[in-house]
């Protein structure tokens, strides 16, 4: 029997549409460091990475290995996120200090993960780094606004400035503000 080819298959690796933009902005919001962590082989690995700002690429990674390089940078005082998956991710993705999972990917993943991107969008990602640190301005903006009207009010009514039943307005006042102010992350939610 003659053996003939009759067909050669090539797969390879879709790049996400949004992967190259979402990444950029990340790194234009400050993070510092954007490695690749995979097991695929060297040449799928740097070809991938080759289309994307990435500052470092570890191919033919097991999943043990990729959790103990995370560790390895937390112990050099480094902050890991980490995007995975699958299930090989999962080891990884315990070991960071913010798991994010994508919503296509494995039960397990979605389970140790902090955050899912329901919509497996790079861009889902961007948009909660900039949420979460509106929400941590506003929440110091809440606490500044709360403790300045405490302060003034214990000492206008220490110096006898203000009487009780105004300080009590001022003060239930002074939610009103920090409530409205909270209420402006409702604004950027919907907006997003």
């Amino acid at each position: 029997m003659d053996h003939h080819e009759l067909a050669i298959f090539g797969i390879k690796d879709q790049l996400r549409s949004q992967a190259q933009s979402a990444l950029r902005q990340l790194k234009a919001l400050g993070v510092k460091r954007l490695i690749m962590l995979t097991g695929d082989n060297e040449g799928t690995a740097h070809q991938i990475a080759a289309n994307l700002p990435i500052d470092e690429v570890h191919a033919a990674m097991l999943p043990q290995g990729k959790a103990d390089y995370l560790k390895q940078q937390q112990a050099d005082g480094h902050r890991i996120a980490f995007i995975g998956d699958g299930i090989n991710d999962s080891p990884a993705l315990s070991a960071a200090d913010v798991a994010v999972a994508m919503g296509s990917g494995t039960d397990v993943a979605m389970d140790v993960a902090d955050l899912v991107l329901v919509k497996s969008d790079l861009n889902s990602l961007v948009t909660s780094f900039r949420l979460a640190r509106r929400t941590i301005t506003n929440m110091n903006e809440n606490i500044l606004i709360a403790l300045l009207t405490v302060v003034l009010l214990f000492i206008g009514l220490f110096v006898g400035y203000i009487e009780m039943a105004s300080g009590m307005l001022i003060h239930e006042l002074s939610i009103l503000i920090v409530i409205l102010n909270s209420m402006r992350l409702m604004k950027r939610i919907s907006q997003n």
